[in-house]
């Protein structure tokens, strides 16, 4: 199972686009502000679920046909590989939305908008759990495919 770059350079550039506002705070208003933080956050969470899916499902694959020809401890391995793949994957994307998200939190907290800032602490919030819950899923799929159930993360 191969490791994309593209995801991380995917979430590079919508945090770019995101910050590039927070930057130029003073021609920006802090409700334009919110929304591009709130957009970007939803927009990078969306392509982690996508990700950890699409990553799910091609480990199912290999790990239905590995049992099939009665190979279960490649199984296991193609399952613990994925597993792994699964949470780094996740890991990086919950510590860029918070990134992204801690910095336009200070920038409405600086420009004296604090409801804001509730606003967009809620919706990042949001959007690490969205993240947290299909690597929970994704990991619950990867052990229930396995006769043995056993899969670890690492």
């Amino acid at each position: 199972m191969r490791r994309r770059v593209t995801i991380p350079m995917a979430v590079v550039a919508l945090m770019c686009m995101a910050l590039a506002p927070v930057a130029r705070a003073d021609h920006v208003s802090a409700e334009e502000i919110a929304k591009r933080c709130v957009v970007t956050a939803n927009r990078l969470a969306d392509r982690c679920v996508a990700s950890n899916a699409a990553t799910t499902q091609r480990a199912l694959a290999a790990i239905r046909k590995l049992l099939e020809e009665g190979k279960e401890d490649a199984a296991i391995r193609t399952a613990r590989r994925a597993a792994g793949i699964i949470t780094s994957q996740s890991d990086l994307c919950v510590r860029q939305i918070r990134q992204m998200c801690d910095r336009c939190i200070e920038v409405l907290l600086r420009l004296d908008h604090p409801e804001l800032a509730r606003r967009v602490h809620a919706a990042c919030g949001d959007a690490v759990e969205r993240v947290r819950h299909s690597q929970r899923r994704a990991l619950s799929a990867l052990r229930n495919a396995l006769p043995s159930g056993e899969v670890s993360e690492r």
